[in-house]
């Protein structure tokens, strides 16, 4: 509680959950500060376990905001082209994801058959919107645009 008034998002940390997953060390930590009337132990376990805990967070919110930005910059693309359909729009995102993966990697994710999945490549290399750098095997696909 005195943390939260001083940093907000110290009212946003499970606590209970912390100490619930730290539970036998808490319990160590609690003896060994009774046993010796000294509380330095148990302040520097709880703030190790809140510095894990803000990590997680932050980790967790940054990964939100990139799929966010991620989202848009998708939806900022596809509005350029609303020619294009959503199939070639899933091999494009397999693409974007991974520009080293291959046609058969794509084939097995998307469940399509080779000509199938080199048809929507087709499209999307017609329009400009990616590029192979280098051979079919050792090479990787470029995106050439940006919401």
């Amino acid at each position: 509680m005195l943390l939260s008034r001083w940093k907000g998002i110290f009212a946003w940390l499970p606590v209970e959950t912390i100490v619930k997953e730290h539970q036998q060390e808490y319990y160590n930590i609690i003896a060994k500060c009774d046993a010796t009337g000294e509380s330095t132990m148990f302040v520097e376990f709880m703030l190790r376990c809140l510095l894990d805990a803000m990590e997680n967070y932050e980790e967790a919110e940054e990964v939100k905001v990139q799929d966010k930005v991620q989202d848009k910059v998708q939806d900022k693309v596809q509005d350029k082209f609303p020619e294009v359909s959503k199939p070639t729009w899933k091999v494009y995102d397999i693409i974007r994801q991974n520009p080293k993966t291959t046609v058969s990697t794509i084939c097995a994710q998307l469940g399509l058959k080779e000509r199938q999945v080199y048809k929507h490549i087709s499209v999307l290399k017609s329009l400009g919107i990616i590029i192979r750098i280098g051979s079919n095997k050792t090479g990787h696909w470029k995106i050439t645009i940006s919401g």
